[in-house]
């Protein structure tokens, strides 16, 4: 329990190890050094030391720090840990001043709701209480209580909004993991707390209380351009409603970077909001109006690199809809994927070096990639031609090989566990029959499946294998299957009374 809080809350920091603020870097060394030999205590007390320094030098950064890594000590070194962790951070946040106090008003509400999390068994058996039963031990709480602490930390993270979005967030890289050019997306401290507000309020715990009128996704405005989205009216009488909360966080995002020069962070805003009201809303007709507006978007923003986010959704959204395509049932997106590619295609071709254009390329492969396997009758009779059973996609032509094996080569065969070795193990075996089949290809990018005809095979065990290549040393793709040709039969006969088993 108290390895697996201290992770969570290590989620907001960089090790000691990463590149330190100068000044502090020796002392930080030592602390990691007494981590690598088990020294907690030593460790504790040279953060201590360091806490104190920072307060002198109102270095807001590496007193979040420290409090992190006194937490992860006090985790280690004390009983009931927990409940002094969440006191301290209240006393700390009493004592700072923003934007400090905004950071840490964010580390203890999602202290609350790992807790929970954690321990979510424990508050399905609690009702709700008109008071805490014990104000200082959150442990004591029923989840509508703690949801609702953890919803005043998040919101008091956002106060003093002006100023939260006048600091780069790069200003606190000493403890928040930034990887290299993500601040394009996350580039104010706002953005940070805000999306990790979202994060919570994204998460629809279905067991918190409901009120009579509680808020639903309805208005299809929600999923229209941004324009109209910062239009659209929201009731505000559930306040406590997860799904309405993170709309208004999401529209506060969108209106404050609606005109920046690099609409990158907007698109991005534009398009998680989208995804999140596609997959909340109950009005009919989503997934159209989800596609027009990101299509809205890419006409709008074609000309910036990070318009590729959006054809990577288009090209998405695309894909799954291939995904309900059935032969004969259901053909209405059987050529689904084969727009997908070309949006990518396009995406990767106008600005191939962006994180857009990589999730196309992933895309693009998957879209791509050939499937083979084949099935057929455990048991054929001899001299009789029978049928093998072919699953494929995106392959034009295959090879067939049939090997006469013992009962010992098969089990051999089996064991293999890597496809050079399968391989390397045919080419030791005499092929009995060999021949080719052409296949059809619908350049749809769907899984197929035709019947090949089997020639007939004398008395005894068969290793079947299709490939793609000419040769099966050439190529990983191929898929095999056992036979026993053989002019015995079992049938089995059931009734009430009996159970008849019949050689033939």
């Amino acid at each position: 329990m108290k390895k697996k809080i201290f992770f969570l809350i290590l989620s907001f920091v960089i090790t000691t190890s990463v590149a330190q603020d100068s000044a502090y870097k020796d002392q930080w060394k030592k602390v990691e050094n007494f981590e690598l030999k088990d020294l907690p205590k030593s460790a504790l007390a040279e953060v201590n030391l360091i806490y104190n320094k920072a307060k002198n030098d109102d270095n807001s950064d590496q007193i979040i720090k420290t409090l992190l890594y006194q937490s992860k000590f006090a985790l280690v070194l004390e009983e009931d840990a927990q409940l002094k962790i969440i006191s301290n951070l209240k006393k700390e946040i009493l004592k700072t001043d923003v934007p400090t106090s905004n950071i840490l008003e964010s580390i203890l509400a999602d202290l609350y709701w790992q807790y929970f999390q954690q321990n979510r068994h424990k508050f399905y058996d609690r009702t709700k209480t008109d008071q805490k039963v014990d104000p200082a031990d959150f442990r004591t709480w029923d989840l509508q209580t703690l949801f609702e602490e953890a919803h005043k930390h998040y919101q008091n993270s956002r106060q003093n909004k002006k100023h939260l979005q006048s600091i780069p967030v790069r200003t606190y890289s000493e403890i928040l993991t930034i990887k290299d050019g993500s601040e394009i997306y996350r580039p104010t401290l706002y953005d940070f707390l805000t999306h990790r507000a979202i994060a919570f309020y994204k998460y629809n715990e279905r067991n918190i209380q409901n009120p009579i009128y509680k808020f639903t996704v309805e208005n299809p405005y929600l999923l229209k351009n941004n324009n109209l989205f910062l239009q659209t009216e929201l009731p505000s009488k559930d306040s406590l409603s997860q799904e309405l909360n993170a709309i208004y966080l999401y529209r506060d995002l969108t209106r404050f970077h609606l005109n920046d020069k690099d609409p990158t962070a907007l698109i991005d805003i534009s398009l998680e909001r989208l995804n999140f009201i596609k997959n909340n809303a109950v009005f009919t007709d989503k997934e159209n109006l989800y596609l027009r507006t990101l299509k809205e978007l890419q006409e709008q923003y074609n000309s910036f690199p990070a318009s590729t986010e959006i054809s990577y959704k288009i090209a998405e959204f695309y894909n799954n809809k291939a995904n309900t395509y059935q032969p004969i049932i259901k053909t209405d997106n059987q050529f689904k994927r084969k727009e997908a590619l070309k949006i990518c295609e396009e995406a990767i071709k106008k600005f191939p070096n962006t994180n857009g254009s990589e999730k196309c390329r992933i895309l693009v492969d998957q879209i791509k990639q050939e499937k083979l396997r084949i099935s057929v009758e455990n048991y054929i009779a001899i001299n009789t031609p029978s049928r093998l059973l072919i699953s494929y996609r995106n392959i034009n032509n295959l090879n067939f090989k049939v090997y006469k094996v013992d009962n010992q080569q098969k089990d051999q065969f089996e064991n293999y566990r890597s496809d050079s070795t399968k391989i390397a193990f045919l080419n030791q075996l005499k092929v009995e029959k060999q021949w080719t089949s052409n296949l059809k290809n619908e350049e749809d990018y769907q899984e197929h499946s035709t019947e090949v005809l089997l020639p007939a095979l004398n008395s005894g065990r068969y290793l079947i294998v299709s490939y793609k290549n000419k040769t099966p040393e050439r190529d990983s793709l191929f898929a095999y299957q056992f036979i026993q040709v053989t002019d015995l039969s079992l049938i089995r006969i059931n009734d009430p009374e009996t159970e008849i088993w019949q050689v033939i």
